[in-house]
C-alpha cells in the first residue's frame, strides 16, 4: 500500500497532494512541506498508509477513542 500526504486548511478540507510507495520519501515531503509553511497559515500536511486517496481520507476525518485514563 501506498502512503499520501494530505494538505488540512482551517476549513478541515483534505486534499490528497501526492503518493509515495516509500516510507522515509513520504515522511521528508511532509516535514519540507511543514517546514515551508508561512507562521500566519492555518495548515496542516498529514501522512497516511491507504489503499487510495479515499480510503486514506476518511482514515484521517475518523475519531479515535482517547486512551483510558488511570493506572495501568
Amino acid at each position: 500500500m501506498p502512503y499520501f500526504v494530505f494538505r488540512i486548511d482551517n476549513h478541515r478540507a483534505y486534499r490528497c497532494l501526492t503518493r509515495f510507495d516509500d516510507y522515509r520519501d513520504a515522511r521528508r515531503d511532509v516535514r519540507e512541506r511543514r517546514a515551508a509553511i508561512d507562521g500566519d497559515e492555518p495548515v496542516e500536511f498529514r501522512m497516511v498508509f491507504a489503499d487510495s486517496p479515499a480510503h486514506g481520507e476518511s482514515l484521517l476525518r475518523a475519531r479515535r477513542e482517547r486512551p483510558p485514563a488511570g493506572d495501568d
